[in-house]
């Protein structure tokens, strides 16, 4: 027997559902990425290019290098300097000795059968800082979308369209490559 939902359950549901989609389409970009990753470092290794000792002898380790202080993290901030020269060791060591490029090196593996999260009380660390949780908020109804907001078919285009350009401008190059290899009818709604 089903039950009826409330607008209010509804409109959780459907934010739910939303931000689940959004996590498959993470993982998807993840999984395609660390793939893309294995290709870029076996044609490296494939171009016979020997690399140096270190970036201050090596011109194509320290283009490697520079290119990765371009680099921002997933807050928007460009990589520490020590990072950079963590990523740089890890695919020189993945280019000159074949072995599979990792970027968490540092991150300790913990013994077979054991977790990689927080004990319970490092709970606070699983947890976002941002309030953006909407179970989390007040009492206050989330915000219930306007049925019928547009008043034509083009109206509600041009406002996907608007959208689409928002989160591609929010977004790194890979981010933006990695969507639409994944949805390749968004980038054609905005060219």
């Amino acid at each position: 027997m089903q039950t009826k939902q409330t607008k209010t359950a509804q409109a959780l549901s459907a934010s739910f559902k939303v931000h689940a989609e959004n996590l498959l389409t993470d993982i998807q970009t993840h999984i395609n990425t660390r793939d893309s990753l294995q290709k870029n470092v076996i044609l490296m290794r494939k171009s016979k290019v020997k690399l140096g000792a270190s970036r201050k002898t090596c011109a194509m380790l320290a283009f490697i290098f520079d290119g990765l202080t371009q680099l921002k993290d997933a807050k928007g901030k460009p990589l520490t300097e020590n990072t950079c020269n963590n990523y740089l060791s890890e695919i020189k060591k993945s280019v000159t000795k074949g072995t599979e490029l990792t970027l968490n090196s540092s991150r300790k593996a913990k013994p077979a059968g054991q977790s990689q999260t927080p004990k319970s009380k490092d709970a606070s660390k699983l947890v976002d800082d941002t309030e953006t949780d909407i179970m989390a908020s007040t009492d206050d109804k989330p915000a219930m979308p306007k049925v019928g907001a547009y008043k034509s078919n083009d109206d509600a285009i041009a406002a996907l369209v608007a959208s689409i350009k928002t989160v591609k401008s929010q977004c790194t190059i890979a981010q933006w490559t990695a969507i639409t290899t994944l949805h390749p009818s968004t980038a054609k709604m905005i060219d």
